[in-house]
């Protein structure tokens, strides 16, 4: 059996290369205008992708902590939960990045679990029949932040997106299968 941390990392290190794939498609380019912003914009919404699947799988872990009767199962997700929570900030620093940008990263995924607790607790009768409550949670907000709250629920960006979503939960939960 793999440590929180190991399993953090791998879920973590797949996370920025498939977002940084995401923001590479043609359809992604074309549906979220891509290429017709900066860098730093262009580098924010990368941001909040990385963030939406962070903290997607962080809250998914979180739940199996809450909802385990089994006492090391439970500590085991949450410890994942605090590593899940960490690792892209010490993947940052790993590679250069001063720690104060280091803790905005921190600060950030911390605001949007917060965000997303809250946004569960308010609609928590839509989605009572969900297996996988968190997935649809994320994917609104992280499509909110991406798109500064001018996207569309119906669109096609938003299609791309909640797809991206549902694939990044299901590589989640096969990671932690394959690896507990």
């Amino acid at each position: 059996m793999n440590s929180p941390e190991e399993i953090a990392n791998k879920i973590v290190q797949y996370f920025a290369k498939d977002s940084f794939r995401l923001i590479r498609e043609k359809q992604f380019i074309r549906e979220f205008d891509f290429e017709g912003y900066d860098q730093v914009e262009q580098d924010r919404i990368f941001n909040e992708i990385v963030a939406s699947a962070i903290v997607l799988s962080a809250l998914m872990f979180e739940t199996l902590a809450q909802k385990i009767t089994n006492d090391e199962s439970k500590q085991f997700f949450a410890n994942l939960y605090i590593e899940t929570m960490s690792e892209y900030s010490n993947i940052l620093k790993n590679n250069g990045v001063e720690q104060h940008f280091c803790q905005i990263w921190k600060d950030l995924l911390e605001m949007r679990i917060k965000e997303y607790r809250k946004d569960y607790k308010t609609y928590r009768k839509e989605f009572e029949k969900d297996s996988n409550p968190w997935s649809q949670i994320v994917a609104i907000g992280g499509f909110q932040h991406i798109t500064r709250g001018k996207g569309k629920a119906g669109s096609e960006a938003f299609q791309i997106f909640i797809r991206w979503i549902a694939n990044m939960a299901s590589f989640v939960l096969k990671t932690v299968t394959r690896n507990t």
